[in-house]
């Protein structure tokens, strides 16, 4: 939008003006006389000079949109050299004015690549149409720079967002990176503690067992301690003659209580040596109503293997071909 501004610009300024033109012309009569046919051709004659040095300063001083000069020129710059140095330091189109046209000439003001090149006489068709060329192709020379130093521009922007985006990928790949490292370091952690807390479960159920065992080994003394001891000493007593039938009632009911009590044990330590240990703790849990959800939760098991467990404590226990409710027979087994 800047350079449309810029371009829309020039050429109202030149629209609105006449092109301001400087000669450079050793003889004052064909200064005069060219003055006067750019003046009727609709240009403005801004100043003229005689020598090449002295056409230099002022060609500096009024920048003129074009230079007329005359190839031999009095003094020590010639045409030539003042072209030279005007188009490389101001960048303003010349045409050269001049009676000869020997090729040594024409080579030496080619490499100047001047916008025109006009023989004396002048006519004043020739040089109509030479200026107008002139500023026609340094109007598009210099929207052709202009263009070029937008695109220039555009490309430096765009080469600066480009670094920027790749910048800020690298910034967004070294952030991920580093999230990656966090989520490996805590999946690595979780792994630790999952096989800590395998450890753990190991450990508690070689507890489990070992106290299991030692409940078993105390339960099965003290059954045989009700049958050896506590229950002969009950038949002994019922037996006595002597003892009024209130008391006879009493050790009766004490007696069928210890017989009942020590085969629940019995029974109890004889399913023990039929289940596993995993067996026993699912049976312990699926006697107190939880789910095989809930139990697979508990012993860190699948629910799918929980369900094979109590497949086989049917099967041992001989439930496999009935409707009975496992949970209830436990119940009713594990007192």
């Amino acid at each position: 939008m800047s350079y449309l501004k810029s371009h829309q610009g020039v050429q109202g300024t030149m629209a609105s003006r006449k092109p301001r033109i400087f000669i450079v012309e050793d003889e004052i009569v064909i200064v005069r006389g060219l003055e006067d046919a750019l003046n009727g051709l609709g240009y403005a004659v801004c100043g003229f000079a005689f020598s090449g040095k002295e056409a230099s300063e002022k060609i500096i001083e009024l920048n003129p949109d074009l230079v007329l000069a005359d190839v031999r020129l009095s003094g020590e710059m010639d045409g030539i050299e003042l072209a030279d140095e005007i188009i490389a330091r101001l960048n303003i189109p010349v045409i050269y004015i001049t009676a000869y046209s020997d090729r040594e000439v024409l080579e030496r003001a080619k490499v100047t690549d001047p916008c025109g090149y006009i023989v004396k006489p002048v006519r004043h068709s020739q040089l109509k149409v030479n200026i107008e060329l002139a500023l026609e192709r340094f109007r598009k020379e210099r929207e052709k720079d202009r263009m070029i130093e937008a695109y220039r521009t555009t490309i430096e922007e765009l080469r600066t967002e480009l670094t920027d985006s790749r910048q800020e990928l690298r910034n967004h790949q070294e952030r991920l990176q580093a999230a990656t490292s966090e989520l490996e370091r805590k999946s690595a952690k979780i792994d630790e503690l999952r096989h800590e807390l395998q450890d753990v479960n190991r450990s508690l159920l070689s507890l489990t067992s070992h106290l299991t065992r030692l409940r078993g080994e105390l339960e099965m003394e003290v059954a045989a301690a009700l049958n050896k001891r506590v229950l002969p000493i009950l038949r002994e007593l019922r037996s006595d003659p002597a003892l009024l039938g209130h008391y006879r009632i009493q050790l009766d009911m004490l007696a069928m209580q210890m017989d009942h009590l020590s085969m629940n044990i019995i029974k109890k330590n004889q399913m023990s040596e039929v289940l596993t240990m995993t067996e026993l703790r699912i049976a312990a849990l699926i006697k107190n109503s939880m789910s095989s959800s809930q139990i697979a939760d508990q012993l860190c098991l699948s629910p799918d293997t929980v369900k094979t467990h109590r497949r086989n404590i049917r099967r041992k226990l001989g439930l496999q071909k009935t409707g009975a409710r496992l949970s209830l027979h436990l119940k009713g087994q594990l007192v």
